[in-house]
């Protein structure tokens, strides 16, 4: 088992507009990868909630996602558009669309976009991304 699990949403590797967007500073994709990611120890897991990358994907997967030693999840977010085969070939160990997740008696659905929990009675918390500010 993992000694911590990470998690993170919209990174948007590549994505040029999002400072604009979102108000993001120059070095946001640096401040991502050493400021956390490349914390992200071999026995840790990280669960990335979607929208990792916008643009040339297979090289910001070998800049940011491949190098890093860790079990990494992929919830898909909007702009993960790539096959699941190709997230699993560019370094991801496991790629859904939503996962549920017990935790201390209480049902944890992880998603990129936030879900009526009135669908999942039984879900307790819904964490998502998709906002970015």
């Amino acid at each position: 088992m993992s000694e911590k699990i990470w998690m993170i949403t919209d990174t948007h590797f590549g994505h040029e507009k999002i400072k604009e967007y979102c108000d993001r500073p120059e070095d946001h994709e640096v401040r991502i990868f050493n400021g956390l990611l490349e914390g992200v120890a071999y026995d840790d897991t990280l669960i990335h909630l979607g929208d990792i990358c916008i643009g040339d994907t297979t090289k910001l997967h070998k800049r940011y996602i491949e190098p890093l030693q860790c079990t990494k999840i992929l919830v898909r977010g909007n702009h993960d558009r790539e096959t699941t085969s190709w997230y699993m070939s560019h370094g991801w160990d496991l790629v859904v669309e939503r996962m549920e997740v017990k935790l201390n008696g209480k049902v944890i659905l992880l998603t990129h976009q936030p879900e009526r929990l009135f669908r999942y009675p039984y879900v307790d918390y819904n964490l998502h991304g998709h906002f970015h500010n």
